[in-house]
């Protein structure tokens, strides 16, 4: 049996640094941690040994990633699953949750299934796949999809949760605004009719929350030629009224709800009233951008919901501190230069292979904790969409694991980019603190 002894460990959980060693075996005899004990009383081990002694070496838990686009089937010259997966990889990101709004959109079961087969054949990270409620223009509903897949043992398992967009996304998943002939009373409507379904009250509901009728009022202040306009375009207003409005339906139903991409700290205040019942996520671009960046940037740095100001992403980042914030995910959401160049720009911008160092790089200036970012990125996803396996270094866990050196400094170097798109924001950008070893069901990954 082949094992791998991470000797004298720093092993990082939410309760903070102890030192181990950790045992475990290979994919081929199961992939999991077998040992977690004292540093130092592992004694002749007969495999691969992993030195972690070293100053500044910390063990992670290979990271969940629970918001990801990578844009297959149907948008490849974005992204596809074997491009993005090994940029999560290099990344320290060994599960992802795959966002439904590809072409065609993930809203029925042929459709999930052509989607899992090419995962399975392509992605090179553990995932798991989301799909979208829709409603057509006679009011019928998929949700008798949803339950197809999620009632197949097959196929259940590889069922991320259920994505409800408030606000008009790729593949038309946005609310309607008339039904049946007639004009729709809520558009909310989606959230609710997921919420009020029994039989799938266990499964997963993570929430794009922008309110379109106030996006509708202001989206004519955005001017193409004045990337900056699209955060006027977009308001926090709109995110706020949305956040408001699932909170108040999750408990109008008593079911969980997950906020994502919060980008403001009215939004995590709003969540914290709901808590435990709702949970939200901030992701990297909201953190480390800023309006007065678009002069730099552009077009490519219109995301939705947009970027903030310099004080509400400061404020955000004191919400991320005080920990009324459930979790870190990167909304990697690839498009072609070209696409990203067009007049009227697309939204959204690739994040996966630099997120793990942009946080450590907060952690070397002691701006954040290595516990908090565990927590926000294994624990606290593993926790909220049922991943019993992992998140965890403990005996009979995967064996997802990250070596990061918090000393190491180095450059985002175009040239290393590993995206399909080929760009990111991040590029040339210097940090201190990087993952260096990812071991993958109990494998180190060769470097890329």
């Amino acid at each position: 049996m082949k094992k791998i002894l991470l000797q004298n460990a720093s092993v990082v959980s939410s309760r903070g640094v102890t030192k181990k060693d950790v045992v475990c075996n290979s994919g081929l005899f199961g992939g999991k941690i077998l040992q977690v004990v004292k540093a130092g009383s592992v004694k002749n081990f007969k495999g691969k040994i992993l030195d972690c002694s070293r100053e500044g070496i910390f063990l992670l838990p290979g990271l969940i990633d629970a918001h990801v686009h990578f844009r297959e089937p149907g948008l490849t010259q974005k992204g596809d699953f074997a491009t993005e997966s090994r940029a999560a990889l290099t990344g320290g990101i060994t599960t992802v949750f795959d966002m439904p709004n590809t072409k065609p959109p993930t809203t029925t079961a042929k459709a999930f299934k052509k989607k899992l087969k090419l995962a399975k054949k392509k992605c090179l990270c553990d995932f798991k796949l989301f799909m979208a409620i829709v409603i057509d223009a006679n009011g019928v509903d998929n949700l008798k999809e949803i339950k197809r897949v999620y009632k197949s043992k097959m196929l259940s398992k590889y069922l991320a949760g259920v994505k409800v967009y408030m606000a008009h996304s790729t593949g038309n998943l946005g609310p309607r605004n008339r039904i049946g002939g007639k004009k729709v009373e809520s558009v909310f409507e989606p959230l609710e009719r997921v919420l009020a379904d029994k039989e799938i009250h266990d499964l997963p509901v993570t929430v794009h929350a922008e309110d379109p009728i106030c996006i509708a009022q202001n989206i004519s202040k955005f001017n193409p030629l004045k990337p900056a306009t699209w955060s006027q375009a977009r308001p926090k207003e709109c995110a706020v009224l949305a956040v408001r409005e699932a909170c108040h339906l999750a408990k109008k139903y008593e079911r969980k709800i997950h906020i994502a991409h919060i980008s403001t700290r009215e939004e995590a205040l709003v969540v914290a009233k709901f808590k435990p019942l709702v949970t939200c996520e901030v992701s990297p671009h909201h953190l480390f951008f800023n309006t007065s960046m678009y002069g730099r940037f552009g077009k490519f740095l219109m995301v939705s919901p947009p970027v903030r100001s310099r004080s509400e992403v400061r404020d955000l980042w004191k919400t991320l501190y005080s920990g009324m914030i459930d979790v870190i995910a990167s909304d990697h959401s690839p498009h072609t230069y070209k696409e990203k160049n067009t007049e009227m720009g697309m939204s959204g911008m690739p994040d996966i292979q630099t997120v793990l160092p942009m946080f450590l790089n907060e952690i070397s200036k002691e701006n954040f904790g290595l516990k908090d970012l565990v927590r926000m990125y294994c624990e606290n996803p593993a926790r909220i969409f049922g991943l019993k396996d992992r998140g965890f270094i403990q005996e009979g866990m995967k064996a997802d694991l990250v070596i990061v050196d918090l000393k190491m400094k180095g450059m985002v170097w175009k040239e290393s980019i590993l995206y399909k798109c080929g760009w990111s924001n991040y590029a040339e950008k210097s940090l201190r603190g990087w993952p260096v070893e990812v071991i993958k069901n109990g494998i180190v990954i060769p470097h890329v």
